[in-house]
C-alpha cells in the first residue's frame, strides 16, 4: 500500500491539472492506472467505511437528545429549552477544549487503537444519560460527552487526506459526513419506534433511546477494531428545532416527518461535492451552497407565519436540506491549500474548533421566548451565512491575487528554500 500514501502526499502541485491526469503520475511513479484504481478501491472498501462508521455513531450520541426533547425529557428532568441549549453549549465547549490535545494522541497512538476506543467511550458516555434526574446530572453528562468526542472529526478527516489526492478528496470527505448527516436523519426514525417503548419496565421512551444507543456502539466497536487491525496490515451537534416544537405535532410524527430533510441533506452534500471534484473551484461551490442555504432561510422566515402546518414543514424540510451542504467542500479546501501534513493536521483541527465555536453560540439562536416562528433566531442565522458568504468571497480574492503575483515572480521561495505555493481558490 505504499504506493497509495505517496499519491495522496500533501505536496503542492504547481497546476491544478497535474492531479487530473493520474496516468502520466502513475507511470512516472512506477505503477499503471489499473493498480492505482485498485489499491484505491481497497480504501473505499475498508478505511472509508470504518471513519463513516465511526462519524455515523458519533453523531448518534449528539442527536439522541433532539429526539428525547419530544419523549418528555426536558419535562422528567424538570429543565427548560434554555438549559438544553446551556448544555449543548457545554458540550461543544468541551470538544474544542481538548480537540487538539485528542488530535495529537491520534497521532501519537495511531487510529487503530485510538478511534475505535473513542467510539466505545463517547458511545458509553452518551448510553449514561439514562441516569440523569436533574439539571446538575444533565449539564455534567453534556460536559463529559464534549471530552470523549473532542478529536474525532478532525482525526477522521486528516486520517483520509493521507489517502486520497486532490481531485479525489472532496467526495470522500462528503461520503464520511454522509455518517453524520446519515446519523441526522436516521435518529428521528429509530426514535419514532424507540419512544412507543414509553413505560416499559418502568422505562420512559427517551431512556430507552440512550440505552438503545449503546447496544449499536458494542457491535461498532468489535467491526472498527477488527477492521482497522486488517486495514492497517496492508497499509471533521446541530440540534435543530424539534418538529414538534414547530408544527405542534406528536412527538412520533414529528421524528418521522425530520427525518426528511437530513435525508435529503446527503443528495445535496454529494452534489456539492460533485461539483467541487469536477469543477476545481473550491470557493465558488462553498459559495453557491451558502446561497442556497441563505435563500432557504429567508423563505423561511418571511413565509413560516403565513402559512400553514404542512407548509411549515415543507420549509423547515428545505432549511434542513440545505444548512451542511458547504461543509465538506469547505473542509476539503482547506486541506487542497496546506503546504504539508503538519499544516493539514492543525488546520483541519482549527476548522473543527472554529465549527464548534460557532455552534456553542448557534445553540441560543432559536430560544423558548422566540417560538412558535422563531424569526429573531432566522435572522441572526441569516446575517452569519452572509458573513461567511462574504468572508468566503473575499479569501477567494485573496488566493488570486497571490497566485498572480507568483506568477508575476513577486514571491520567492521561503525560508526553507520550498518554491512559492499556488492556492486553489
Amino acid at each position: 500500500m505504499a504506493p497509495s500514501v505517496e499519491v495522496s502526499s500533501p505536496s503542492v502541485k504547481e497546476k491544478p491539472e497535474d492531479d487530473r491526469s493520474g496516468s502520466l503520475s502513475s507511470l512516472e511513479q512506477g505503477w499503471n492506472i489499473h493498480d492505482e484504481a485498485r489499491a484505491r478501491r481497497k480504501i473505499d472498501f475498508s478505511v472509508l467505511p470504518l471513519l463513516f462508521l465511526g462519524l455515523l455513531v458519533f453523531q448518534l450520541d449528539r442527536m439522541n437528545i433532539a429526539s428525547a426533547l419530544t419523549g418528555g425529557f426536558a419535562k422528567d428532568i424538570n429543565v427548560d429549552l434554555n438549559t438544553i441549549n446551556l448544555g449543548n453549549q457545554l458540550m461543544f465547549m468541551g470538544i474544542v477544549l481538548l480537540e487538539i490535545p485528542s488530535n495529537m494522541a491520534l497521532q501519537w497512538i495511531g487510529p487503530r487503537t485510538w478511534i475505535a476506543g473513542q467510539v466505545l467511550v463517547f458511545g458509553t458516555v452518551a448510553a449514561l444519560q439514562v441516569f440523569v434526574r436533574n439539571r446538575a446530572g444533565f449539564l455534567a453528562a453534556r460536559v463529559m460527552l464534549g471530552f470523549c468526542e473532542s478529536g474525532y472529526i478532525p482525526g477522521a478527516i486528516y486520517t483520509l487526506s493521507t489517502w486520497y489526492t486532490k481531485s479525489e478528496l472532496a467526495k470522500r470527505v462528503a461520503i464520511l459526513f454522509f455518517g453524520m448527516f446519515g446519523a441526522n436523519a436516521i435518529s428521528p426514525v429509530l426514535a419514532t419506534g424507540i419512544l412507543k417503548m414509553d413505560h416499559l419496565r418502568g422505562l420512559r421512551g427517551w431512556q430507552w433511546l440512550f440505552l438503545c444507543i449503546i447496544r449499536f456502539d458494542d457491535a461498532d466497536r468489535d467491526v472498527l477494531q477488527k477492521r482497522l487491525e486488517q486495514s492497517s496490515n496492508e497499509s471533521a451537534e446541530e440540534r435543530g428545532i424539534p418538529l414538534r416544537l414547530v408544527l405542534r405535532m406528536g412527538p412520533i410524527a414529528a421524528n418521522a416527518l425530520a427525518a426528511v430533510g437530513a435525508f435529503l441533506s446527503l443528495l445535496v452534500v454529494f452534489v456539492f461535492a460533485y461539483l467541487s471534484d469536477r469543477t476545481n473551484r473550491r470557493g465558488a461551490t462553498v459559495i453557491a451552497a451558502q446561497l442556497c442555504f441563505l435563500v432557504a432561510l429567508v423563505v423561511a422566515r418571511e413565509v413560516h407565519p403565513h402559512v400553514g402546518q404542512w407548509s411549515r414543514w415543507g420549509l423547515w424540510t428545505t432549511v434542513n436540506a440545505f444548512a451542511v451542504g458547504y461543509h465538506p467542500v469547505h473542509n476539503t479546501w482547506v486541506q487542497l491549500n496546506c503546504r504539508d501534513p503538519r499544516e493539514r493536521s492543525i488546520a483541519i483541527a482549527m476548522w473543527v474548533m472554529s465549527a464548534i465555536s460557532g455552534l456553542m453560540v448557534g445553540t441560543q439562536y432559536y430560544r423558548a421566548g422566540d417560538g412558535p416562528f422563531y424569526r429573531h433566531g432566522l435572522l441572526i442565522q441569516i446575517c452569519m451565512v452572509v458573513v461567511g458568504i462574504v468572508f468566503a468571497a473575499l479569501q477567494i480574492v485573496i488566493y488570486v491575487v497571490h497566485n498572480r503575483r507568483v506568477a508575476q515572480g513577486k514571491h520567492k521561495a521561503d525560508r526553507d528554500g520550498r518554491p512559492a505555493q499556488i492556492y486553489v481558490p
